[in-house]
């Protein structure tokens, strides 16, 4: 969640943000301004009828000690307009700010200005390329041959559990164990951090990556302890420094975990990637 003075004084820039990955309605922007406005308003208000309240608790005591009874409660009266007033203007700002919060979790964070804006696969840039591609007729794509050879096998992982949950068998469970542990080696030569994650967060942790509002229905929950099956391994690496302050002299922060994705790929087409956690 951008932080809404962040957003106060740089409104162009996180609209723009918005416009580049797609969004043409930047209205939200706009929209959560106006609710902070109001809210910090009520919230000034709240303070003075509160500093209101305590002044005259302290006339009251005073003017009761003289012996002023009437004059006493008169402002006793007062007093409990005031509280009247309080209790309403409270729910006001409790209500704003939930307004404002939930417009705030829609705003996209500002990406860096060196990456490239893209809508579509013509607007990607190639970074790397190296070899010729093999096109032999008799090639076979791997969701093929593996269920060929019997070494992933996708109907008994659908018995079993359901569709996105296959079995691999012999090679191909040596293969996946073997392309972790290199992916992972590659990194921490890199000087990243290898790290283990929990395959389940919490609904704070699944709220500061952005999956809920946005992708709420689309998660694994488990309602009894309120936890929530990760995607990627990204929501609670993010999070491992969740409500924390990192010094400069920290930075960069580098970290490699693996999680398998479960992105959404059209049900006809058996890819490797795109699966549920394991």
């Amino acid at each position: 969640m951008l932080d809404i003075n962040y957003i106060r004084d740089n409104t162009d820039t996180v609209k723009k943000a918005i416009t580049d990955k797609g969004e043409n309605d930047t209205g939200v922007v706009d929209k959560v301004l106006e609710t902070d406005t109001r809210w910090r308003e009520l919230v000034h208000k709240s303070d003075q009828l509160r500093n209101e309240s305590n002044t005259r608790a302290k006339d009251i005591g005073m003017l009761m000690g003289q012996g002023k009874k009437e004059e006493a409660q008169a402002l006793i009266k007062q007093t409990g307009e005031i509280k009247d007033e309080l209790k309403t203007l409270d729910e006001q700002i409790r209500e704003l700010a939930e307004l404002r919060n939930g417009m705030l979790l829609r705003i996209p964070n500002v990406p860096h200005l060196s990456v490239p804006v893209g809508r579509t696969e013509q607007d990607n840039k190639i970074d790397k390329t190296w070899g010729e591609p093999d096109k032999k007729s008799w090639r076979k794509p791997h969701w093929e041959f593996t269920e060929e050879y019997g070494w992933i096998d996708f109907r008994r992982g659908v018995k079993v559990t359901g569709a996105g949950f296959p079995f691999y068998v012999g090679p191909a469970a040596r293969l996946q164990r073997a392309l972790i542990n290199f992916f992972l080696d590659t990194a921490a030569g890199k000087g990243y951090i290898e790290m283990q994650a929990p395959y389940f967060v919490n609904e704070d942790s699944a709220r500061g990556t952005g999956q809920i509002p946005d992708k709420e229905d689309m998660m694994y929950v488990i309602p009894r302890d309120e936890f929530f099956a990760i995607p990627t391994a990204e929501v609670p690496v993010t999070n491992f420094h969740r409500d924390e302050i990192l010094e400069p002299a920290q930075l960069p922060v580098k970290y490699c975990c693996y999680t398998p994705s479960a992105l959404p790929h059209p049900a006809d087409v058996y890819r490797r990637y795109g699966l549920h956690p394991e």
